[in-house]
């Protein structure tokens, strides 16, 4: 990844964070890989910053969700941090070529909390959501259900608890992205 769009000062300590990530021995070895991310609002870097560091995909699908989408802008930001030129609108996505990667985008427009038809994945990534899926009993076990063998599931409220889920140690650099206290990370095994 071109990490130029984050060189500086104010962004050090993410892309430190990402780096430490990048080292550890958390990885999904997978060539296609799937990230979901809900409540994402219009944020594109972490997702790419987590393939990054997580996979040495061929092809990956971002499925970005929140109730307004502005796939526009997105699109924009991912030009711009990644200094690629490659891009195409298909009807229900758009895909980005970097690097000799395919990076198809999916947008789920709507309450994802409502949405009984979730994608299978390889990573959940989410960011102060929990506020929101506190009181969405369906919510959980659908997510861990839709969680491919192998997936990841990171949170910065750790409150996935189920017998096919294990915790995963990170490094605690983590934190300065900006995940609250109660952050981590499990595997569906």
């Amino acid at each position: 990844m071109d990490k130029g769009f984050l060189a500086k000062n104010e962004y050090k300590d993410v892309l430190l964070a990402f780096d430490k990530l990048k080292q550890s021995r958390i990885r999904v070895d997978k060539d296609e890989v799937t990230l979901f991310y809900p409540r994402c609002s219009n944020d594109i870097i972490k997702p790419l910053l987590l393939l990054d560091a997580l996979t040495d995909f061929k092809k990956a699908r971002i499925i970005l969700a929140d109730q307004i989408l502005i796939s526009e802008s997105i699109a924009e930001a991912f030009l711009a941090s990644t200094n690629s030129r490659k891009f195409r609108q298909f009807k229900d996505f758009q895909r980005f070529s970097f690097r000799d990667k395919t990076i198809d985008i999916f947008y789920l427009e709507g309450d994802i909390l409502l949405n009984k038809d979730l994608p299978e994945f390889d990573i959940y990534f989410e960011r102060a959501f929990q506020l929101f899926r506190k009181d969405s009993v369906d919510f959980i076990p659908n997510i861990i259900k839709k969680a491919n063998k192998g997936a990841l599931l990171i949170t910065d409220f750790l409150d996935f608890n189920h017998k096919s889920l294990k915790k995963v140690k990170f490094p605690e650099e983590l934190k300065s992205i900006g995940f609250y206290k109660f952050f981590g990370i499990v595997r569906k095994v």
